[in-house]
């Protein structure tokens, strides 16, 4: 099994001494904040789909509306990809980091509610 490891912007494989410099644009690699964001909206995203499955529907009132015309999935992964992509072209000013700060916090609370309603906690 090959392992990688990094020195510096270079990432060593120490299994074929093979080398592979990133680009400069991955380098500047979204900032976990957002990365965080991202995965927790897409967790939210799949329990919600399972949710549907049980006969729930949604609780924020837009996306409910849009739960009714069948464009449900569509609005909600175009705003999470929304989000992203604002949220990095932004996250130099500190209000930035704050609010998506504050919406992985009620991101977490959303999928642990998740979780809990459907039946997945011991």
């Amino acid at each position: 099994m090959e392992a990688w490891f990094k020195s510096g912007s270079t990432w060593i494989n120490s299994g074929m001494g093979r080398v592979l410099r990133l680009p400069e644009r991955l380098r500047k690699a979204l900032p976990a904040g957002l990365i965080f964001y991202g995965a927790l909206s897409l967790a939210d995203f799949a329990f919600t789909l399972i949710a549907f499955q049980h006969g729930a529907t949604e609780a924020n009132p837009l996306l409910r509306h849009v739960q009714g015309v069948g464009l449900f999935e569509f609005v909600k992964l175009t705003l999470t990809l929304l989000v992203v992509v604002v949220g990095y072209k932004l996250w130099h000013r500190p209000i930035t980091r704050t609010v998506i700060g504050f919406a992985n916090g009620v991101m977490v609370a959303l999928v642990i509610y998740h979780i809990a309603s459907l039946g997945l906690l011991p």
